[in-house]
């Protein structure tokens, strides 16, 4: 509990005492002591009060409570919102809202408890996938600390380690099925897969089937194929690879 006491030279004595807190109209309470109990941050701020008697009103100079609290409402905000692609600068912000200010910020990526940085911004100058996972700050102050949520980093990247695997090896009879499927990482998630086969250039097959399959194989369908494929941030080539058909 906090209590001001108002004192007043007048004669005749003072009659009344009211109390007002700066920047509010009406006034906060009468008597010649003001009490809060259960004090919050919400009461911070200056009080002043005023006495009256028969001749007239004066106000006394103000006072000002202020109310420590450990850290608040912390959070996380990420520079730049949105959508994030790999080698793009990017700056993860701690705030707080605390009393004496917080002094001290930590950093963290959920499932470690490795502290990757002590200030309030953390900054990856070239981001890469590796680091896609969620991020949090501590705030601590002289009263106490509080971590903020974990804020989600998911760093878009272009199609890579793109290989073609084939479900036959070595020289094929003529009439067999050979299936190849390309595989590889990207995110978003690739979108169009082009089959090539390399001599001319041959453009087979285009769309969203990452196989190609070769039925009731020929002779002419023996060459080196390679898959292209494609999502939103870029594309790449695998390396070609082989198929080789016995010869009858």
């Amino acid at each position: 509990m906090v209590t001001l006491t108002c004192s007043s030279d007048a004669n005749p004595a003072v009659e009344s005492y009211t109390w007002f807190k700066v920047d509010e109209s009406t006034p906060v309470g009468s008597g010649q002591q003001y009490s809060i109990s259960n004090i919050s941050s919400e009461d911070a701020g200056q009080y002043y009060c005023g006495a009256r008697n028969h001749y007239g009103f004066g106000n006394s100079s103000p006072v000002s409570i202020s109310v420590t609290y450990r850290p608040r409402n912390t959070v996380v905000e990420i520079d730049p919102p949105g959508q994030i692609t790999e080698g793009s600068r990017v700056t993860l912000t701690c705030s707080t809202d605390a009393n004496p200010p917080a002094h001290t910020y930590s950093w963290y990526k959920t499932g470690t408890h490795v502290q990757l940085s002590s200030n309030e911004q953390l900054t990856f100058s070239q981001i890469s996938s590796d680091d896609s996972g969620g991020y949090f700050c501590r705030a601590v102050s002289d009263n106490g600390q509080q971590d903020s949520p974990a804020v989600s980093v998911r760093v878009l990247y272009p199609p890579r380690n793109t290989r073609i695997e084939s479900d036959s090896s070595g020289q094929v009879p003529v009439g067999a099925t050979v299936t190849l499927t390309c595989t590889g990482e990207a995110d978003p998630p690739a979108h169009t897969y082009t089959w090539i086969k390399k001599r001319g250039d041959v453009q087979l097959e285009s769309g969203k089937e990452k196989t190609l399959t070769l039925s009731k194989i020929r002779p002419e369908d023996r060459g080196e194929y390679l898959c292209r494929v494609a999502n939103e941030i870029g594309q790449q080539e695998s390396p070609a690879v082989s198929v080789q058909v016995a010869c009858e």
